[in-house]
Protein backbone atom coordinates (compact mmCIF):
# COMPACT_ATOMS: atom_id res chain seq x y z
CA UNK A 1 0.00 0.00 0.00
CA UNK A 2 1.23 3.50 -0.84
CA UNK A 3 2.42 5.46 2.19
CA UNK A 4 0.01 8.37 1.71
CA UNK A 5 -2.89 5.90 1.85
CA UNK A 6 -1.41 3.82 4.67
CA UNK A 7 -0.85 6.84 6.90
CA UNK A 8 -3.86 8.93 5.94
CA UNK A 9 -5.19 10.27 9.28
CA UNK A 10 -8.56 8.92 10.39
CA UNK A 11 -9.20 11.37 13.23
CA UNK A 12 -8.75 15.09 13.80
CA UNK A 13 -6.15 14.37 16.50
CA UNK A 14 -3.85 12.73 13.95
CA UNK A 15 -3.71 15.67 11.54
CA UNK A 16 -0.43 17.59 11.32
CA UNK A 17 -0.81 21.31 10.62
CA UNK A 18 -3.94 23.35 9.82
CA UNK A 19 -4.57 23.86 13.54
CA UNK A 20 -7.19 26.59 13.03
CA UNK A 21 -9.39 24.41 10.82
CA UNK A 22 -8.88 21.30 12.96
CA UNK A 23 -9.64 23.10 16.24
CA UNK A 24 -12.75 24.76 14.79
CA UNK A 25 -14.11 21.40 13.61
CA UNK A 26 -13.34 19.79 16.96
CA UNK A 27 -15.29 22.46 18.82
CA UNK A 28 -18.25 22.36 16.43
CA UNK A 29 -18.49 18.55 16.63
CA UNK A 30 -18.13 18.60 20.42
CA UNK A 31 -20.96 21.13 20.72
CA UNK A 32 -23.10 19.21 18.21
CA UNK A 33 -23.17 22.41 16.16
CA UNK A 34 -21.53 21.29 12.92
CA UNK A 35 -22.92 23.17 9.87
CA UNK A 36 -24.93 20.98 7.51
CA UNK A 37 -23.17 22.47 4.46
CA UNK A 38 -19.37 22.56 4.69
CA UNK A 39 -17.01 23.86 2.00
CA UNK A 40 -13.40 22.68 2.29
CA UNK A 41 -10.99 24.58 0.04
CA UNK A 42 -7.28 24.32 -0.62
CA UNK A 43 -4.67 23.13 -3.05
CA UNK A 44 -4.51 19.62 -4.41
CA UNK A 45 -2.94 17.14 -1.99
CA UNK A 46 -3.52 19.21 1.17
CA UNK A 47 -6.05 16.86 2.78
CA UNK A 48 -9.47 18.25 1.82
CA UNK A 49 -11.05 14.87 1.11
CA UNK A 50 -9.27 13.39 4.13
CA UNK A 51 -10.92 16.00 6.38
CA UNK A 52 -14.29 15.10 4.86
CA UNK A 53 -13.76 11.41 5.61
CA UNK A 54 -12.65 12.24 9.14
CA UNK A 55 -15.89 14.18 9.71
CA UNK A 56 -17.70 11.00 8.65
CA UNK A 57 -15.75 9.07 11.30
CA UNK A 58 -16.30 11.71 13.99
CA UNK A 59 -20.06 11.64 13.38
CA UNK A 60 -19.98 7.82 13.41
CA UNK A 61 -21.60 7.54 9.99
CA UNK A 62 -21.67 4.01 8.58
CA UNK A 63 -20.58 3.36 4.98
CA UNK A 64 -24.22 2.60 4.17
CA UNK A 65 -25.08 6.23 4.89
CA UNK A 66 -22.05 7.82 3.28
CA UNK A 67 -21.83 8.74 -0.40
CA UNK A 68 -18.68 10.12 -2.02
CA UNK A 69 -19.12 11.62 -5.47
CA UNK A 70 -16.25 12.32 -7.88
CA UNK A 71 -17.40 15.12 -10.19
CA UNK A 72 -15.02 13.91 -12.90
CA UNK A 73 -17.65 11.16 -13.34
CA UNK A 74 -20.80 12.46 -11.66
CA UNK A 75 -21.38 16.09 -12.55
CA UNK A 76 -24.68 16.63 -14.35
CA UNK A 77 -28.20 17.60 -13.41
CA UNK A 78 -29.23 13.93 -13.18
CA UNK A 79 -26.66 13.34 -10.43
CA UNK A 80 -28.00 16.32 -8.47
CA UNK A 81 -31.53 14.98 -8.81
CA UNK A 82 -30.37 11.57 -7.56
CA UNK A 83 -28.77 13.21 -4.51
CA UNK A 84 -32.01 15.06 -3.78
CA UNK A 85 -33.94 11.79 -3.88
CA UNK A 86 -31.47 10.02 -1.59
CA UNK A 87 -31.30 12.84 0.97
CA UNK A 88 -35.05 12.62 1.49
CA UNK A 89 -34.83 9.08 2.91
CA UNK A 90 -33.72 8.31 6.47
CA UNK A 91 -30.24 6.88 7.23
CA UNK A 92 -29.98 3.08 7.22
CA UNK A 93 -27.47 2.40 10.01
CA UNK A 94 -26.48 5.81 11.37
CA UNK A 95 -27.93 8.93 12.84
CA UNK A 96 -26.85 10.97 9.80
CA UNK A 97 -26.27 10.79 6.07
CA UNK A 98 -23.21 12.43 4.51
CA UNK A 99 -22.68 13.38 0.88
CA UNK A 100 -19.07 14.28 0.08
CA UNK A 101 -18.69 15.95 -3.32
CA UNK A 102 -15.07 16.11 -4.46
CA UNK A 103 -14.01 18.95 -6.80
CA UNK A 104 -17.54 20.30 -6.51
CA UNK A 105 -16.74 23.27 -8.77
CA UNK A 106 -17.01 20.84 -11.70
CA UNK A 107 -20.72 20.23 -11.08
CA UNK A 108 -22.59 21.31 -14.19
CA UNK A 109 -21.39 23.45 -17.05
CA UNK A 110 -20.44 27.09 -16.97
CA UNK A 111 -18.74 27.39 -13.58
CA UNK A 112 -20.23 30.22 -11.52
CA UNK A 113 -22.53 31.34 -14.34
CA UNK A 114 -26.17 31.88 -13.41
CA UNK A 115 -26.97 29.54 -16.32
CA UNK A 116 -25.28 26.58 -14.61
CA UNK A 117 -28.35 24.37 -14.32
CA UNK A 118 -26.76 21.67 -12.16
CA UNK A 119 -25.28 24.09 -9.61
CA UNK A 120 -28.59 25.94 -9.36
CA UNK A 121 -30.36 22.64 -8.72
CA UNK A 122 -27.76 21.74 -6.11
CA UNK A 123 -28.33 25.09 -4.40
CA UNK A 124 -31.90 23.96 -3.79
CA UNK A 125 -30.54 20.88 -1.97
CA UNK A 126 -28.46 23.10 0.31
CA UNK A 127 -31.46 25.30 1.04
CA UNK A 128 -33.70 22.33 1.92
CA UNK A 129 -31.17 20.14 3.75
CA UNK A 130 -32.88 17.86 6.31
CA UNK A 131 -31.43 17.70 9.84
CA UNK A 132 -30.10 14.20 9.21
CA UNK A 133 -28.05 15.22 6.13
CA UNK A 134 -24.60 16.82 5.90
CA UNK A 135 -23.00 18.04 2.68
CA UNK A 136 -19.21 18.25 2.50
CA UNK A 137 -17.99 20.07 -0.61
CA UNK A 138 -14.28 19.91 -1.49
CA UNK A 139 -12.68 22.08 -4.15
CA UNK A 140 -9.42 23.54 -5.41
CA UNK A 141 -11.40 26.23 -7.26
CA UNK A 142 -14.07 27.82 -5.05
CA UNK A 143 -14.27 30.80 -7.41
CA UNK A 144 -16.00 28.51 -9.93
CA UNK A 145 -18.91 27.88 -7.57
CA UNK A 146 -22.04 29.99 -7.59
CA UNK A 147 -21.80 32.73 -4.97
CA UNK A 148 -25.13 31.57 -3.62
CA UNK A 149 -23.72 28.08 -3.01
CA UNK A 150 -20.68 29.49 -1.20
CA UNK A 151 -23.02 31.69 0.82
CA UNK A 152 -24.90 28.61 2.04
CA UNK A 153 -21.72 26.87 3.22
CA UNK A 154 -19.32 27.34 6.11
CA UNK A 155 -15.85 27.40 4.58
CA UNK A 156 -12.77 25.75 6.04
CA UNK A 157 -9.40 26.37 4.41
CA UNK A 158 -6.72 23.67 4.19
CA UNK A 159 -3.22 25.09 3.74
CA UNK A 160 0.03 23.52 2.64
CA UNK A 161 2.36 22.45 5.46
CA UNK A 162 5.38 24.49 6.46
CA UNK A 163 8.88 23.01 6.57
CA UNK A 164 8.70 22.11 10.26
CA UNK A 165 5.37 20.31 9.84
CA UNK A 166 6.59 18.44 6.76
CA UNK A 167 9.75 17.31 8.56
CA UNK A 168 7.64 16.07 11.47
CA UNK A 169 5.34 14.12 9.13
CA UNK A 170 8.19 12.44 7.25
CA UNK A 171 10.10 11.55 10.42
CA UNK A 172 6.97 10.04 12.00
CA UNK A 173 6.21 7.89 8.95
CA UNK A 174 9.85 6.81 8.58
CA UNK A 175 9.90 5.75 12.23
CA UNK A 176 6.69 3.74 11.83
CA UNK A 177 8.18 2.07 8.76
CA UNK A 178 11.31 1.30 10.84
CA UNK A 179 13.52 3.07 8.31
CA UNK A 180 16.31 5.54 9.01
CA UNK A 181 16.18 8.31 6.41
CA UNK A 182 19.09 10.79 6.40
CA UNK A 183 18.15 14.36 7.29
CA UNK A 184 19.54 15.60 3.94
CA UNK A 185 17.14 13.33 2.09
CA UNK A 186 14.15 14.38 4.20
CA UNK A 187 14.98 18.06 3.58
CA UNK A 188 15.16 17.42 -0.17
CA UNK A 189 11.80 15.63 -0.12
CA UNK A 190 10.31 18.59 1.74
CA UNK A 191 11.71 20.94 -0.89
CA UNK A 192 10.46 18.84 -3.81
CA UNK A 193 7.00 18.31 -2.29
CA UNK A 194 6.43 22.07 -1.89
CA UNK A 195 4.26 21.77 1.21
CA UNK A 196 1.97 19.00 -0.02
CA UNK A 197 1.84 16.02 2.36
CA UNK A 198 0.53 13.61 -0.28
CA UNK A 199 3.39 14.46 -2.64
CA UNK A 200 5.91 14.13 0.20
CA UNK A 201 4.70 10.68 1.23
CA UNK A 202 4.61 9.51 -2.39
CA UNK A 203 8.25 10.58 -2.78
CA UNK A 204 9.23 9.06 0.58
CA UNK A 205 7.72 5.79 -0.64
CA UNK A 206 10.06 5.85 -3.63
CA UNK A 207 13.28 6.42 -1.67
CA UNK A 208 12.54 4.44 1.48
CA UNK A 209 13.64 1.10 0.02
CA UNK A 210 17.03 2.42 -1.13
CA UNK A 211 20.09 1.85 1.04
CA UNK A 212 22.51 4.39 -0.40
CA UNK A 213 22.08 7.98 0.79
CA UNK A 214 23.32 9.47 -2.48
CA UNK A 215 20.83 7.41 -4.46
CA UNK A 216 18.05 8.58 -2.16
CA UNK A 217 19.13 12.18 -2.57
CA UNK A 218 19.39 11.96 -6.34
CA UNK A 219 15.93 10.39 -6.64
CA UNK A 220 14.43 13.06 -4.39
CA UNK A 221 16.09 15.78 -6.50
CA UNK A 222 15.21 14.19 -9.83
CA UNK A 223 11.49 14.37 -9.09
CA UNK A 224 11.73 18.14 -8.77
CA UNK A 225 14.09 18.50 -11.75
CA UNK A 226 11.91 16.32 -13.98
CA UNK A 227 8.85 18.45 -13.25
CA UNK A 228 10.73 21.65 -14.08
CA UNK A 229 11.98 20.11 -17.33
CA UNK A 230 8.38 19.33 -18.31
CA UNK A 231 7.33 22.90 -17.49
CA UNK A 232 10.22 24.24 -19.59
CA UNK A 233 9.08 22.08 -22.50
CA UNK A 234 5.56 23.47 -22.19
CA UNK A 235 6.75 27.08 -22.20
CA UNK A 236 9.12 26.46 -25.11
CA UNK A 237 6.29 24.92 -27.14
CA UNK A 238 4.14 28.00 -26.60
CA UNK A 239 7.05 30.37 -27.34
CA UNK A 240 7.85 28.49 -30.56
CA UNK A 241 4.28 28.88 -31.78
CA UNK A 242 3.51 25.16 -31.65
CA UNK A 243 -0.08 24.23 -32.30
CA UNK A 244 -2.56 23.41 -29.56
CA UNK A 245 -2.41 19.65 -30.17
CA UNK A 246 1.27 19.55 -29.12
CA UNK A 247 0.80 21.92 -26.19
CA UNK A 248 -2.24 19.99 -24.92
CA UNK A 249 -0.28 16.75 -25.13
CA UNK A 250 2.46 18.23 -22.92
CA UNK A 251 -0.18 19.55 -20.51
CA UNK A 252 -1.67 16.08 -20.09
CA UNK A 253 1.69 14.92 -18.80
CA UNK A 254 1.69 17.69 -16.18
CA UNK A 255 -1.61 16.85 -14.49
CA UNK A 256 0.22 15.19 -11.60
CA UNK A 257 1.79 18.52 -10.60
CA UNK A 258 -0.11 20.59 -8.06
CA UNK A 259 -1.71 23.45 -10.09
CA UNK A 260 -0.33 26.35 -8.05
CA UNK A 261 3.18 24.87 -8.20
CA UNK A 262 2.78 24.50 -11.96
CA UNK A 263 1.60 28.11 -12.31
CA UNK A 264 4.54 29.47 -10.31
CA UNK A 265 7.02 27.38 -12.32
CA UNK A 266 5.57 28.66 -15.59
CA UNK A 267 5.84 32.25 -14.35
CA UNK A 268 9.43 31.69 -13.18
CA UNK A 269 10.53 30.24 -16.52
CA UNK A 270 8.72 32.88 -18.61
CA UNK A 271 10.17 35.69 -16.49
CA UNK A 272 13.73 34.35 -16.96
CA UNK A 273 13.19 34.09 -20.73
CA UNK A 274 11.77 37.63 -20.92
CA UNK A 275 14.75 39.03 -18.99
CA UNK A 276 17.02 37.31 -21.51
CA UNK A 277 15.42 39.27 -24.34
CA UNK A 278 12.61 37.04 -25.67
CA UNK A 279 9.59 39.38 -25.59
CA UNK A 280 7.29 36.56 -26.66
CA UNK A 281 7.31 35.43 -23.02
CA UNK A 282 5.34 38.55 -22.04
CA UNK A 283 2.15 36.91 -23.37
CA UNK A 284 2.70 33.91 -21.07
CA UNK A 285 3.37 36.20 -18.10
CA UNK A 286 0.33 38.30 -18.96
CA UNK A 287 -2.04 35.36 -18.70
CA UNK A 288 -0.50 33.80 -15.61
CA UNK A 289 -0.19 36.89 -13.42
CA UNK A 290 -3.27 38.93 -14.32
CA UNK A 291 -5.95 39.60 -11.70
CA UNK A 292 -6.98 36.69 -9.46
CA UNK A 293 -5.05 33.81 -11.00
CA UNK A 294 -3.48 32.66 -7.71
CA UNK A 295 -4.42 29.03 -7.04
CA UNK A 296 -6.35 29.03 -10.32
CA UNK A 297 -6.55 25.25 -10.76
CA UNK A 298 -5.56 23.02 -13.67
CA UNK A 299 -8.64 23.82 -15.79
CA UNK A 300 -7.78 27.53 -15.95
CA UNK A 301 -4.11 26.76 -16.63
CA UNK A 302 -5.30 24.73 -19.63
CA UNK A 303 -7.46 27.65 -20.76
CA UNK A 304 -4.59 30.14 -20.39
CA UNK A 305 -2.28 27.94 -22.47
CA UNK A 306 -4.95 27.64 -25.16
CA UNK A 307 -5.34 31.43 -25.21
CA UNK A 308 -1.56 31.84 -25.55
CA UNK A 309 -1.47 29.37 -28.48
CA UNK A 310 -4.23 31.39 -30.15
CA UNK A 311 -2.38 34.65 -29.35
CA UNK A 312 -5.30 36.03 -27.34
CA UNK A 313 -4.22 39.05 -25.32
CA UNK A 314 -4.93 38.85 -21.55
CA UNK A 315 -7.38 41.30 -19.95
CA UNK A 316 -5.88 44.49 -18.56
Amino acid sequence: MELYKKYRPDSLNKIIGNEETVNSLKQLIKKDDLPHAILITGKSGCGKTTIGRIIKNELKVDDWDYKELDTAIYRGIDTVREVRQQMASRPIKSKYKIFLIDECHMVGRGGDSAKNEAQNAFLKSLEDTPKHVYFILCTTNPEMLLKTIKGRCTEFKMNTLDTKEMMLLLKKVSKKEKKSIPVKVIKQIVKSADGHPRNALQLLGKVIHLDDEEEMLELAKSESNEEQAQVNELCQAMLNGNNWSKVSKILKGLKHIEPETLRRNIIGYANAVLLNGNEGASLILGWFIYKNTYDCGFALITQFCNNICNEVEPPC
